[in-house]
C-alpha cells in the first residue's frame, strides 16, 4: 500500500513540474494581432499596401524581407516585396494580416483565393 501511494505521489508531482514548466513557456510566446480588411492601394516599389478595416479607418502597413504570404489552402505566395506582386494583391481582394509587435509591419498576409480557372492550383 506504501508503495502504491509513493507511486502516486511521484506521478502527481511530475506532473505538477511539467504544468509548471509549460505554463511559463506559454507566457514568453508573444501574441499577435491580426485584422481582415479590403485592398485600397498596393505600392510594390515602396513596400507598403493600404487595407481598409471594418472599424473605419484605413491601415497601412509595411513590408519587410521576412513578410510571408500566404494562400487560403496554407501555400507559400511569396515573401517580402516579391509578394506584393501576387495577382490577388489588388484593389477590392479581401486579406487578414498578422501583425508585428509594433503594429505598423505585416507579419503575414493571408490572401484569397485565386479567380482563373487556369490558377486553380493555389497554394
Amino acid at each position: 500500500m506504501f508503495v502504491r501511494l509513493s507511486g502516486f505521489a511521484v506521478i502527481g508531482l511530475a506532473l505538477a513540474a511539467f504544468t509548471i514548466g509549460t505554463a511559463g513557456e506559454k507566457k514568453d510566446q508573444a501574441e499577435y494581432k491580426s485584422i481582415t480588411g479590403v485592398i485600397r492601394s498596393v505600392d510594390a516599389a515602396k513596400g507598403m499596401f493600404t487595407i481598409a478595416v471594418p472599424e473605419g479607418k484605413d491601415c497601412t502597413l509595411l513590408v519587410n524581407e521576412s513578410t510571408k504570404f500566404v494562400g487560403p489552402a496554407g501555400g507559400s505566395r511569396g515573401m517580402g516585396k516579391a509578394g506584393l506582386k501576387d495577382d490577388t494583391m489588388v484593389k477590392g481582394s479581401e486579406v487578414r494580416v498578422l501583425l508585428a509587435a509594433d503594429n505598423k509591419a505585416a507579419l503575414e498576409v493571408h490572401l484569397p483565393k485565386r479567380k482563373s480557372a487556369d490558377n486553380a492550383k493555389d497554394g
